[in-house]
């Protein structure tokens, strides 16, 4: 945290150098050079830290990354039988609407054929 505060306080003679420069219509170029070479320091005293702060979260990315796939994975393998689920529920539905169809049939003939 210190590192980053400090690299971000390095940057301010940089851009004050930058503003300046640019107010006064010289060109910024010879007079970030300073600036920029004072950053040099603090940006490879960062390195280390910012690629520690990056393998961690790597670490972590890769982890979620794999939990993620792995549930997607079981929801593929789930899916692969929803089409034969799908299948054998419509022809329960089927043959459960076939069967009231030949009830209600049975229902209406036996009332016709006791003279009802």
């Amino acid at each position: 945290m210190w590192s980053l505060l400090r690299f971000l306080w390095s940057f301010i003679p940089c851009l004050w150098s930058f503003v300046l420069s640019a107010w006064s219509h010289v060109p910024p170029t010879w007079s970030l050079v300073p600036s920029l070479w004072s950053l040099v320091p603090s940006v490879w005293s960062f390195v280390p830290r910012l690629w520690y702060f990056a393998s961690r979260k790597w670490s972590l990315v890769s982890s979620v990354w794999s939990l993620v796939s792995s549930v997607w994975s079981f929801i593929a393998y789930r899916w692969s039988f929803a089409p034969w689920l799908c299948l054998i529920y419509s022809h329960k539905k089927l043959f459960k609407l076939q069967e009231q169809r030949s009830n209600s049939i049975n229902t209406e003939l036996n009332y016709k054929s006791n003279g009802k």
